[in-house]
Order: structure tokens, then sequence, then C-alpha cells
């Protein structure tokens, strides 16, 4: 049998013929209580496991369904090192004798891969570091002889187009209220050092509602944008932070970005990732977490998630030709053009619009031409030493569209998020909670109907109908325009400003894999600015922390 090495010091625990072991409190008392089998499948909160079968050598590595607990491993013929973070892991491994370097390949999928999202981007299981692997969220890693099998133990498609029907709207309401109220309160458990994130949009809003529903007490922060000014005559999310936080005389803190420092929080992120920086989020959100660690909160609701499913946007591209397989042509069209009007958008020119609705019309046409270009881009960027993988056809209805978002090919940018800033709030004493990513509620509302997911040219039905019964009806024709609120806010702006002078000096110096940049940058010259921001702060991150 291999030998174990618990790098984290994991809790653990013998019964019968197994051991299980975990970070999780709650999860190794429940296991006390009922050693379940497949406890996974209905555990709901963020867990890591392993259970070790004494009698037959077969070990069992579990993280839970959306990947909230970060869990990493490195194998051996003789032995699995396992850990909550890179950063514990990797001291370890070297420690042992193991030499420890960087997986270009995985390097190459971060910078560019991931980050533009121009094709399938799922949850890699190799990290950053050669040989060192993550569990994937909703699987288990079976480790037997000799032979490492993946399975997924959850999964939304084997049920996504089995539509639910029910009398009327208010039953869906009901339903609806139940499972989130049910989420909330199982995300928070006992804990009464809350705070929230509250943007003013609907998913941070409905969680609010549903905690005050619950008679948690919070205290909500919002990250104000660099040109946020309360006497502005316009529409923006302040608007709805202030009515909310007025109605219910919340506890609240707009924060800024004057104290933001960049340095600071730069070398924070390199030494809790272990320079393994998935996104900007860990630094353009750091003034949060620190101002929630200040608060001596241990819990941070966030409605993070929430926009590729519970409050999803069912997006137009597969909403339309659902509605045209089924013969609604009327619908389709007023939907079309509200969605413009409601929304308060420009209209695309004649082309786009006549482009959208014969690929609406005619999808397997549209795959056609998908396809063709495809090929072609995979051409060129193969000469580049850049592999893309096979093309899959686009979504062919919403249910299906959520699907990827949450858990499918296209779901990297939800999972590399929650798993990095995990590791940020544990660094800062608090953690991360998520009540939109509640599976029971997430199943539900993927198979609403879709009079009940878009209608009259809004989306976000469902959770626009709690809100308004919750007693803030103001959010039941608010647009989904976004002008402030971002939980990055003017961090961001700021990092845009001024990082290229805190970090001159290495910017301007050979950065080690830098050559890998420089060939994102001659495949693809029109790079997002974004994008080339997360490149180069990744790259001086990876940088960093392998010179210490």
């Amino acid at each position: 049998m291999l030998h174990l090495v618990n790098v984290s010091n994991w809790q653990s625990f013998s019964i019968g013929e197994k051991t299980y072991y975990s970070p999780n409190t709650e999860l190794i008392a429940k296991l006390k209580q009922n050693p379940e089998f497949e406890f996974w499948k209905t555990t709901y909160t963020e867990f890591a496991c392993i259970v070790v079968d004494n009698t037959s050598g077969i070990i069992l590595l579990v993280r839970d369904h959306f990947g909230c607990e970060p869990f990493f491993y490195y194998l051996t013929p003789r032995r699995i090192y396992f850990a909550s973070s890179l950063a514990e892991l990797i001291p370890a491994l070297r420690q042992d004798g193991i030499v420890i370097s960087v997986n270009e390949i995985e390097l190459k999928y971060m910078l560019w891969v991931g980050k533009m999202l121009i094709h399938s981007t799922k949850v890699h299981e190799d990290t950053l570091y050669n040989g060192i692997k993550r569990v994937k969220p909703n699987h288990v890693v079976t480790i037997s002889a000799n032979k490492v099998i993946q399975t997924q133990y959850w999964s939304l498609s084997s049920n996504c187009n089995e539509t639910i029907y029910y009398k009327n709207e208010d039953e869906y309401l009901e339903h609806f209220s139940e499972l989130l109220h049910e989420g909330v309160k199982l995300q928070i458990g006992a804990e009464t050092a809350i705070a929230a994130e509250c943007s003013g949009g609907l998913d941070s809003s409905s969680i609010i509602l549903a905690a005050h529903h619950l008679n948690k007490p919070l205290m909500l922060y919002t990250h104000l944008d660099q040109d946020y000014d309360p006497a502005a005559n316009r529409l923006r999310e302040s608007y709805f932070v202030e009515q909310l936080v007025h109605k219910y005389a919340f506890k609240h803190s707009n924060i800024n970005a004057d104290d933001f420092n960049l340095p600071e929080a730069f070398e924070m992120v390199t030494n809790v990732l272990a320079g393994q920086m998935q996104s900007i989020f860990p630094l353009g959100a750091n003034i949060i977490h620190a101002q929630v660690a200040a608060g001596k909160s241990k819990i941070l609701l966030s409605g993070f998630g929430g926009d590729e499913c519970v409050s999803g946007h069912a997006n137009l591209s597969a909403f339309l030709p659902q509605l045209l397989k089924r013969g609604e042509y009327k619908k389709a069209w007023q939907e079309y053009h509200q969605h413009y009007i409601v929304n308060k958008l420009p209209k695309p020119a004649i082309i786009a619009q006549a482009k959208t609705w014969i690929r609406a019309q005619f999808p397997d046409l549209g795959e056609k031409i998908f396809l063709r270009r495809y090929q072609q881009k995979k051409q060129h960027f193969a000469k580049l030493g850049f592999s893309l993988p096979e093309y899959l056809a686009r979504a062919s209805s919403v249910a299906e569209f959520e699907v990827r978002q949450l858990i499918g090919i296209d779901n990297n940018h939800i999972s590399y998020r929650i798993e990095d800033s995990a590791l940020i709030a544990r660094h800062y004493g608090f953690k991360y909670k998520y009540p939109l990513l509640y599976p029971k509620l997430v199943e539900f509302c993927n198979r609403l109907p879709l009079h009940m997911k878009r209608e009259n040219g809004l989306a976000r039905i469902m959770i626009r109908k709690y809100l308004a019964q919750a007693g803030m009806p103001e959010f039941s024709s608010k647009p989904i325009a976004k002008f402030d609120g971002s939980i990055m806010g003017s961090a961001l702006t700021k990092i845009k400003e001024t990082y290229q002078s805190h970090f001159e000096k290495q910017l301007n110096s050979p950065l080690l894999y830098n050559e890998i940049q420089l060939q994102i940058l001659n495949s693809d010259p029109n790079l997002l600015s974004n994008s080339k921001l997360y490149q180069d702060l990744a790259l001086l991150v990876l940088n960093q922390y392998l010179v210490k």
C-alpha cells in the first residue's frame, strides 16, 4: 500500500476497515457518526477527503461539487503526498529531494487558452508544476495497483433536458425560495460573523436578502469604481446598493482603492498561490479581502457563479433556436427586439442581425461555419506551437449552455477563481461561501422552462421574482448593463494604471518563460488589454516565486 504523506495535517480517523483524512471538521464529525457509502454525492458544503481501504489498499481522493476546498497531490511509486495548497506541498516535496519544475504546456494554457476563452476551457487535472495534480471538482480519483482512474460523480447533463413544469409561477417561486434559503442556511451554519459582497447586482442582493430572511447579521462591502460619483445622473449599480442598505438598515462599507498597495498584495498572492495565479481576481479583490479580515468576519458570502445558471442570462444564441425549433416565431422576434429595448443596448447593424437569425433558424449551417473557422485557427496556432482540443459543437439549448458553463467544457473561469479565492481567504482567516452554487438549487434552476428564464427581453426571471417578493421590486426591471459594483472595482483600474511603474525593472528584464508570452502576442496581436495585463502579472508572480 502507498504511504500517505499528510502535508497539511488534515484530521484523520479510522472506523472498520477504512481510514479517512479531511481538512473539514464538519465532514469528519459527520463521517464519525455515519460513514455513509459515497457520502460525497450528498455532501453539499465544501470538502476534500481521502478514503483508504486498509484491506484492499484502494485509495479514493474526493473533492466537493464546485471545488470550494482546494486539493492537490503528488504521486510516487511508494508515496502519495497530499495538501490543501501548492504553497504547502512544494516545500514538502523539495525537502524529500523531489525536483519541482514548471509545466510549460500548462503555463501556455494558463496564460493564453484559459484566459482568452476562445474555445472549450475545461478544468485541468494538471497544475503549473510537473507531477503535481489537483483533484478536479465533482470528481473521485481512485488509486489502486498502480492505476489512477478519475470518475465524475455529479453531472447536470444527465437530466438538463428534463424540464420541470408546475401549475403556476407561484409554485416555481416557492420552490426556488425554499432551495435558496436552504442553501444559505447550509453555507452559514451557526456562524454569526458574516460579511457579504454587495455589488448592487441581482446575485449578491438575493443572497443578502435570503440571509436577512434567516435573521443572520451581515456586514456588507461594496467596492466602488474609480469614477464613482453619487450625484451622477444615471442608473448605476450603486443606486441599488443604496436602496437595499437604506430599506433594511444593513451595516455597510463603501471601499475605494485609495489605500490599495499593489506590491504588498502582489507579494501575498505570490506566496499564497505559490506562483500559480490563475486569474487577476486575487489581486483585484484584495482590498475587499483585507477589509473582511479586518472586520473579523469568518464567512464572506458571494453571488459568484449565479450568472451561469441560478440567475442565468439565458444566452440569446441558445434561446432563439429553441423558440424557433418549437415554432414560436412571434415570441422569438419579440424577445430579440425587447432584449435591446429594455436593457438599453444599441441594436447591431442589419447584417449582424441577419446573421443572428440565420444561425438561429439553421443551427447546422452555423455549426459548419464555426467548424471551418476553428479548423483554420487550429492550423494557424499549431504552426506557432499551440495545440487546440477537438472542436465541440455549440450548446443546443439554454440548459446545456448552463451545464457547460458550470461543470462542463467551459467551466475553468468558475473553478480556478473559486480555487484561488479559497486559498486567499484561508490566508486572511475567513471562508468564501457561494449559496447560488448549492447543487440542489442549481439542478432545479437548470431544468426550469424557458419562460421562467427569459421573458419580455429580460433574463434572470426567477431571481427577479424572488427579490420582488423579498421586498425589492426595484430589481424587477433592472437592466443587465453593469456600470459599477464590480468586486474588483477601482483596484482593477489602479492596477492597470500603476503596474508598469511598480514592476518596471522586472518587466524590462528577461523573465523566465517570457518567450511563451511572446508566442501568444505574435499569434494574436489583437489580444485584449485585460488579458495582456493578466499575462504580465501572472509571469511576474511565477518568476518571483521561483527565485525564492
